[in-house]
């Protein structure tokens, strides 16, 4: 029974990351697990449900990656990097489909990524920036909150369509990302980035 709701999650989630929400059927989902739709009704009341339950496990993942990473981390600048490459990495196999059909079609699963993005990953990225600054790894000139809200405002832009297209939004990510570290870094944070 449990096997079948994992098999059903995660051969969703794949789909829906690739084609997006709306191009994918129950029947397509059922076929690709090789069980019956009654078999999916079992475990999930609608292709909604489904939604809600992906998106809300993501969300406690990332929540508990973003306060094990600050503990694990060597140092700020380390710490920052695992989490910009964690969160291309996502970026990396997330289509504009899905996001679109998500924030169209399931505004309640949108909203939850929407609040932890607005609340815990800045929340995460502003106690970076102030680890940093007493790591003596950040320019100790820098306004915490002023470059929190700019690099929060950034992912809102890159994230619309018409910004940049899909397929070049993982590099412009990527290049965004090393700018700010190293925007931040002060000389002995740069060395750091440099051998670390």
């Amino acid at each position: 029974m449990k096997h079948e709701y994992h098999h059903f999650f995660h051969t969703a989630a794949a789909l829906f990351l690739q084609k997006g929400i709306r191009a994918v059927s129950i029947d397509e989902i059922a076929q690709n697990c090789r069980f019956s739709t009654t078999v999916f009704f079992e475990h999930f009341d609608s292709k909604e449900k489904l939604v809600a339950l992906m998106v809300a496990e993501w969300v406690e993942k990332a929540d508990r990656y973003l306060s094990l990473n600050r503990h694990m981390a060597a140092n700020a600048i380390a710490e920052l990097k695992q989490l910009l490459c964690a969160a291309e990495k996502i970026v990396e196999t997330t289509s504009t489909l899905f996001l679109r059909d998500l924030k169209h079609y399931y505004p309640a699963s949108w909203m939850r990524l929407e609040v932890f993005k607005e609340e815990s990953f800045s929340a995460c990225l502003l106690q970076n920036l102030h680890r940093g600054q007493q790591e003596d790894l950040y320019r100790s000139n820098i306004d915490r909150s002023v470059i929190t809200a700019v690099y929060m405002a950034q992912l809102r832009f890159m994230t619309e369509e018409r910004f940049t297209p899909r397929n070049d939004f993982h590099q412009v990510y990527g290049e965004v990302n090393r700018l700010f570290l190293y925007g931040l870094a002060n000389r002995k944070g740069r060395r750091v980035l440099v051998f670390d």
